[in-house]
């Protein structure tokens, strides 16, 4: 079940909800680009999302990153723990996880991955080439892996098997992009 949601709401009067953990990769291929008005002191990223019914929801960092906390603070690649802001009784961060979840679960070509991933890309400076072929090359392995797995254990489709698989590799590098930056630099 796919939750639909735009981008933007009057997060005025929510408050911390939940959290959710995942990586800032996927927060953006999930939901796009953080919003570009937000308290910049205590966060680094934040994006205000309305769900279909009117429910909104903020995911945001909270003094962890580089913003609040200067040189030690963490890097938006390094950041796990996100926090779900919304109004009580809406379940936010159960939502959130659940439109993250839906989006990893469909499996992406690297065309969509690349596009997904532009603004990255280009904030690290990253060989395109070079990002193409290092996703092409994960998948392909992926793919591989799981052509190995259903030999071995018919019982398991091939295609869920092979999509599972990629969409674990996906994650993967999306995870990886800025821990791999030297390598694509330009």
């Amino acid at each position: 079940m796919s939750i639909s949601f735009k981008r933007g709401c009057n997060a005025n009067g929510t408050s911390l909800q939940g959290y959710v953990n995942t990586t800032y990769a996927n927060l953006v291929a999930c939901f796009g680009e953080p919003d570009k008005n937000f308290d910049d002191y205590k966060s680094d990223a934040n994006w205000d999302i309305t769900f279909a019914d009117g429910v909104v929801a903020t995911i945001y960092n909270w003094k962890d990153g580089k913003n609040y906390a200067g040189a030690d603070g963490l890097a938006l690649a390094d950041i796990r723990e996100w926090h779900v802001g919304g109004f009580r009784g809406t379940d936010v961060a159960g939502r959130v996880r659940e439109c993250l979840n839906d989006y990893l679960a469909k499996g992406r070509t690297v065309e969509e991955i690349v596009a997904k991933s532009r603004p990255l890309v280009k904030e690290y400076k990253i060989d395109m080439s070079k990002f193409r072929d290092a996703l092409t090359t994960m998948q392909n392995t992926a793919c591989d892996v799981a052509d190995g797995i259903r030999r071995r254990d018919g019982s398991v489709p091939a295609d869920k098997l092979i999509e599972y698989t990629v969409v674990a590799a996906e994650a993967k590098i999306l995870d990886k992009i800025v821990k791999a930056m030297d390598y694509c630099k330009v």
